[in-house]
Formats: structure tokens, sequence, C-alpha cells
């Protein structure tokens, strides 16, 4: 579908929706498509979310990042290593983009998945909390627990955390100064 499709597709459901949310993949990969539908968007009216993984600058795009309403951001890992262990690639434009986006009141939230034996969770909670509240302390903080539903056993094995970590989590990213925490 090209935008206009979409936006046709969009002005069908309207009347329910107060805004969109645009995600992938990594949908900052398809910057000319996002103008373009953002910028039809703008005129009906709608706001525009972005869930991102933070990888593609924001900082260079500023037609996209002006259409922007708001982003979402997940940050993976807060250490460079185990960011490139996770994803191939480090995760200096994720923090950039969460600063940046933060810096231009468009951060509306920050997203951490809790996979238990597979990453240094405590310091990742630790560390990105403590970069939140630097920022803004009201910005959302989500804290996902990780569900291996539909994850092939032979190349991850982890489990669900427990309710008592998710709770210890939250209590370090409240000593850290965010205000804004949410579990799911």
């Amino acid at each position: 579908m090209d935008s206009a499709e979409v936006v046709k597709e969009i002005k069908k459901v309207k009347s329910f929706i107060s805004g969109i949310t645009v995600s992938g993949g990594e949908c900052m990969l398809q910057r000319e498509f996002l103008v373009a539908l953002f910028s039809e968007i703008r005129r009906i009216n709608l706001t525009i979310f972005v869930d991102t993984n933070g990888s593609v600058p924001f900082w260079d795009k500023p037609e996209l990042t002006a259409l922007t309403d708001m982003a979402m951001v997940d940050v993976k890992a807060y250490s460079p290593e185990e960011h490139i262990r996770l994803t191939g690639m480090d995760n200096e434009n994720v923090l950039k983009n969460v600063e940046y986006l933060a810096g231009i009141g468009k951060l509306y939230e920050v997203r951490t998945v809790i996979v238990p034996d597979i990453l240094d969770n405590y310091y990742n909670v630790q560390e990105i909390s403590k970069l939140i509240a630097s920022l803004n302390p009201e910005i959302r903080y989500k804290l996902i627990k990780y569900r291996p539903l539909g994850v092939r056993s032979d190349i991850m094995t982890s489990r669900t955390p427990p309710d008592t970590m998710m709770d210890e989590l939250v209590r370090v990213s409240q000593a850290n100064g965010c205000k804004n925490i949410v579990v799911t």
C-alpha cells in the first residue's frame, strides 16, 4: 500500500481513534513513506506516534521528526557489548535518540524487555532508569516481562521473570527517580 491507500483505510475508522502508531520491523527505515503518511495524517488531525528500536537517528531527519508527536523507544540493553550481542550493532544511536527525543519533548516511553538468564537485567534497569530520570522523570518507563511464546527453544532458552523480580526492578527505577513506571 502507498501512503494514500493507508490514509484511506485510516479515514474509515477516524471517528473511533485519536491517532496512529507506526511500528515495524523498524519503521524508521521507511522515512520517505513515513513523511508522506504523516503529512496526510496531520491534515486529518490525528496524533502520530513512532514505535522504534532507536537505531535510526531522529536528529538528522528534521521533517520526519517535526511530523512526529511522540516516540516510544526500545532500549534492549544499556551496555554496547550486550546490545551488540543481541542485535549485531551497538546502542549509540539508541541512547542518543532517547536523549534527543527527551530534549525536544517527544519521548513518550522507553521500553526494556526483562529476560532472565540472558540479559543483565538489573544493570540495564539501573542505568536506563537513571538516564530517564536525568532527562525527565515523568517519561514512562515500561518494563516488559519476557514471554517465551513463539520463541525457538533450540536458539534461546529463558523464562518469564517472576513478579518478585519485576517488583525489585520497579523499586530500582523508583530509587533512581523514575516516576512513571509500568510493568506489562
